[in-house]
């Protein structure tokens, strides 16, 4: 049960970090670029991948097990 807290804080904090940079990123849209050009500028970026491996943490951290023994 501590391992499945452990993974979806971890999880949390790795999609919240990454969701922060790729709003501040939007930034790139004022200076004259495209919304084309700003996808094409997050797809290479780390912070897009550190994204998705958080959400996968998270549902992993969410899941229930099969085991329905009451644990004493």
């Amino acid at each position: 049960m501590l391992i499945k807290i452990i993974t979806f804080i971890i999880g949390f904090i790795l999609s919240s970090i990454s969701l922060t940079f790729i709003i501040l990123y939007l930034n790139i849209i004022n200076l004259g670029y495209t919304f084309l050009d700003f996808l094409n500028f997050i797809i290479r970026k780390w912070e897009l991948y550190l994204f998705f491996i958080g959400i996968i943490l998270m549902i992993i951290g969410l899941r229930k097990d099969k085991n329905n023994d009451l644990c004493l």
